[in-house]
């Protein structure tokens, strides 16, 4: 029996209601740590906390005993995301209970209850109590941090400032900088550091009594590890017999609507033509044969990328009405405000990467610059051997000139034919190409010129200079495909260009150490987990032993428990053994070579409490209670789908509720989500090393020793016409569908007759009739841009989230639209998310994103079984079909046994 057409499924896709982003709930603030300062009376709180939404207020309640009506409020004090606070008046020697209340404008929420306790008489001096500010600015090679000193703790400070490290919590013993004394707050910059490394920083503050110290704030430096800046090419090129500079990786492009510079993705990247106007066609000055491009759609709200800018228009003075980078230019002589009709004085400012941040080049002002008149003619005429530096070529289809950096290699396999005059001696493919970057060669495309209401041919490559010279326009040069290159004065202003950065640079670092990523924390049990990461670079040298180490402690070392995972680049994973349950670890990937061992992002994560999936929920599940039937019997879902290997015979629940196997490739007719030969779920054997996850309703694998019912079966039909040995159906002997039961499963208690299938009564109770706290039973939704189910559990607190179309058959998916941070909260309260992943009919895959298809436990004696089905404005908890097909299993266990 069909479900729902395909056809019927693309009319509700585009019949699709509008998305609504959830609210989340204040219950979700995290406090990652604090710090209570303490002197006879005296008191500062500090406070790190984490919240996905805006917090509005903050207070700190403080008693001498635990009962709330005794207690003392005092509001917070917001600096960054730390919280603060200075109490007085407080009694010597005596111990306070204390906890935090958060408020979002909405509603509040209460910590957990802890305890701090006063010094005793005798102490008149304490430390003083300091505050680490965040980390900004951070390039290469520096950054910016400070702080504020809270309490002098009774005497002067004499002196503050930061000190760094890439060890944590940084002392006075390590790199420091002063920033003056007393209270107050400070700011200080950290340099000399090394690129692409991670960093600890502190603030401290020194009076008579000795030396305090804020939080640790971590950061890590810009730049690959090698030595090139963010955003470069691994080439460098004279400019003068003493300077070398670096060319940034493409064009220059500015996005008007959010005031954003970035550099182009790829060389032979620019904006372009869209179309061209032939005779007889009126656009104002876009004159015959010309081209017209989104360079002349800019203005202050245009949310497209331009790449050409007249010569005043860095942004430098963007307050004033012309000189911005989306400025058109004027006609004739006048350009500008009123009367002024050449751009000097304050109004001659046109270098683009001294006046902005480029996003992808370190996001900094002052980093990058535009080259002079004077460099360009020396790169291009008088580096020795220049002859050989540059020639006209097409890359990609693109026009355009090469440039060669000073010490130059060409690829193996490719030529290069320098001072070439014309566009097709050196044609070049991306592959081609990409060789030749990584050896530092840069490409400037021929992108062209715009003028007032029109735009010049892009056979021409035009680029700025940073000259402003002495006559109106002086400041342009040209590479010609016929003539060559030519330094082109006498230019209007008005006329906009394409603009090309530099960074001035250094000789290449050697050796570094090598660059890692740690990757995610996954298969958690109460003694073990597994982690890993990536060596993306090997800094230089060969990466000679890789892995992970943890401890209960932040940033562990290989001096702290750790296991190696091979040796190079690339990605790997090892397994944490030995662990105790219910506790927070910290685990790193590392890696070395002789320069000596670098580290990756540090994970945290939490082993479960002695087998279970959170506080009273079985090991692999999800800690949310749903109700099955009129008697109260409630039940736990796990924390995945079922997914089976049948190359070991290993059954597991898949890592992630919206993970599932099947890919979205397109049928005969372009249609997503149509007949998709291309899953997985239909390269099944014996033998296949991969996961499945759609399963025919007789593979449980009971019978495995059968020739049918195997999980890896295609379900294929016998000679009969039915499925199964000798004409008989999925009855009698054969009607055992129950994964859980007659399998261990992995990841969820690894024994048998643990987990077991809901049946189709239950499926209809808990969907249709159960009693629920908020009244919400299920809701449809779309999480990280996959489609599927919520389940909501029966405690559900409908105030923390915003959820729409509730208990809805006929809702669409993108009633709700969730991101993956918000799911993770909601699993939190023991929400369950089904995603819609398809069936299969023999080694056909279907629907894959558009319907979700769960078996029940049910079959009704005749080669049909009953199951949950889902999509677009349909809803069914007990629907039928042949048993041969294959679905989703979602697993439960009994809370109530």
């Amino acid at each position: 029996m069909k479900k729902i057409s395909i056809a019927i499924l693309a009319l509700i896709i585009v019949l699709a209601s509008c998305k609504k982003v959830p609210e989340v709930n204040l219950k979700y603030v995290d406090v990652e740590r604090d710090l209570i300062t303490v002197g006879m009376t005296t008191a500062t709180v500090q406070c790190d906390y984490q919240y996905i939404a805006t917090l509005k207020k903050a207070y700190f309640y403080y008693g001498e005993g635990e009962d709330e009506v005794d207690m003392n409020a005092a509001e917070m004090r917001v600096l960054q995301n730390t919280l603060y606070v200075d109490l007085a008046g407080l009694h010597e020697n005596t111990t306070y209970s204390y906890y935090y209340e958060f408020h979002n404008g909405f509603n509040s929420m209460r910590s957990a209850v802890k305890t701090f306790k006063t010094e005793g008489s005798g102490i008149t001096i304490t430390l003083p109590t300091v505050v680490t500010a965040e980390v900004t600015e951070i390039t290469t090679n520096s950054a910016k941090s400070g702080g504020e000193v809270t309490n002098d703790g009774g005497a002067e400070v004499t002196e503050r400032g930061i000190c760094w490290s890439t060890n944590a919590n940084p002392t006075l013993s390590d790199s420091h900088v002063a920033a003056g004394t007393g209270i107050g707050a400070f700011v200080a910059m950290m340099n000399g550091m090394e690129v692409n490394t991670t960093y600890h920083v502190r603030a401290y503050a020194t009076n008579e009594v000795g030396t305090a110290y804020g939080l640790d704030r971590e950061f890590v430096t810009t730049g690959s590890g090698s030595g090139v800046p963010e955003g470069a090419i691994d080439g460098l090129f004279s400019v003068s017999p003493t300077q070398k500079v670096y060319f940034s990786q493409g064009n220059l492009q500015y996005q008007a609507s959010t005031n954003t510079w970035r550099f182009a993705e790829h060389q032979w990247d620019f904006v372009g033509g869209v179309y061209s106007v032939g005779s007889g066609e009126d656009l104002g000055n876009v004159y015959e044969n010309e081209t017209k491009c989104d360079n002349m759609l800019a203005s202050a709200s245009y949310t497209g990328w331009i790449d050409m800018f007249s010569w005043g228009t860095s942004g430098w003075n963007c307050g004033n009405t012309y000189y911005r980078p989306y400025d058109m230019g004027g006609e004739g002589e006048q350009y500008g405000p009123i009367g002024i009709t050449t751009l000097t004085g304050q109004y001659a400012n046109s270098d683009w990467g001294v006046y902005n941040p480029i996003i992808n080049g370190g996001n900094q002002p002052g980093i990058w610059r535009t080259m002079t008149m004077e460099e360009w003619n020396y790169i291009m005429q008088n580096r020795e051997h220049a002859e050989e530096k540059f020639a006209f070529a097409s890359v990609n289809g693109i026009h355009g000139c090469i440039l060669l950096p000073d010490e130059w290699i060409c690829p193996v396999g490719l030529s290069f034919v320098p001072q070439v005059k014309d566009w097709t001696t050196n044609v070049y493919t991306v592959d081609q190409w990409l060789s030749m970057e990584s050896n530092g060669a840069a490409f400037l495309p021929a992108s062209g010129w715009r003028y007032p209401g029109g735009m010049g041919e892009d056979d021409y490559c035009i680029y700025q200079t940073v000259d402003s010279g002495t006559d109106f326009g002086n400041i342009s040069f040209f590479i010609h495909g016929i003539v060559g290159y030519i330094p082109s004065p006498g230019h209007s202003r008005n006329i906009a260009r394409a603009v090309r950065l530099i960074q001035d640079g250094s000789p290449h670092i050697s050796i570094t150490v090598p660059n890692v990523a740690t990757s995610e924390v996954t298969s958690i049990t109460s003694n073990s987990a597994t982690c890993g990461g990536e060596v993306t670079d090997d800094g230089g040298a060969t990466v000679t032993e890789r892995g992970i180490c943890w401890s209960t402690d932040a940033n562990p070392t290989i001096n702290d428990s750790h296991v190696s995972a091979g040796t190079g680049t690339g990605s790997f994973s090892a397994t944490m053994s030995d662990l105790q349950a219910n506790t927070s670890y910290h685990v790193r990937a590392y890696a070395t070579n002789e320069a000596g061992t670098g580290y990756g992002e540090d994970k945290e994560f939490t082993t479960l409490s002695g087998g279970g999936g959170g506080i009273g929920a079985p090991e692999g599940a999800i800690n949310g209670l749903f109700t099955i039937n009129e008697s109260g019997d409630q039940v736990y879902f796990s924390q995945g789908n079922l997914q089976y290997q049948a190359s070991t015979n290993t059954w597991r629940f898949a890592e992630n509720q919206w993970d599932y196997v099947g890919t979205q490739i397109p049928d005969e007719q372009g249609y997503m989500g149509g007949n998709v030969n291309g899953s997985d779920n239909h390269l099944i054997s014996s033998t296949y090393t991969e996961w499945i996850d759609l399963f025919g309703w007789g593979t449980s694998g009971w019978d495995c020793g059968n020739v049918y019912y195997h999980p890896w079966d295609s379900a294929s039909l016998n000679a009969d016409g039915l499925y199964g040995p000798d004409g008989f159906d999925l009855t009698d002997i054969y009607a055992n569908s129950d994964w859980g039961v007659f399998n261990s499963i992995s990841n969820g208690g690894n024994t048998i007759n643990t987990w077991r299938t809901l049946t189709r009564y239950e499926w209809e109770y808990l969907t249709n009739s159960r009693n629920t706290t908020s009244g919400v039973r299920f809701a449809k939704a779309k999480v990280s841009g996959i489609n599927g189910l919520l389940l909501l559990p029966d405690n559900w607190d409908a105030n923390s989230f915003d959820l729409s179309n509730t208990n809805s058959n006929i809702a669409h998916y993108d009633s709700n639209v969730l991101t993956v941070e918000q799911l993770v909260i909601l699993e939190k309260c023991g929400t369950v998310f089904l995603p819609a992943a398809g069936e299969r009919y023999s080694d056909i895959v279907r629907g894959v994103g558009l319907y979700g298809v769960y078996w029940s436990v049910s079959g009704d004696g005749s080669g049909t079984a009953y199951f949950l089905n889902f999509a677009e404005e349909i809803f069914y908890p007990a629907w039928y079909d042949s048993t041969y097909g294959g679905n989703s299993v979602r697993l439960v266990q009994d809370a109530n046994p």
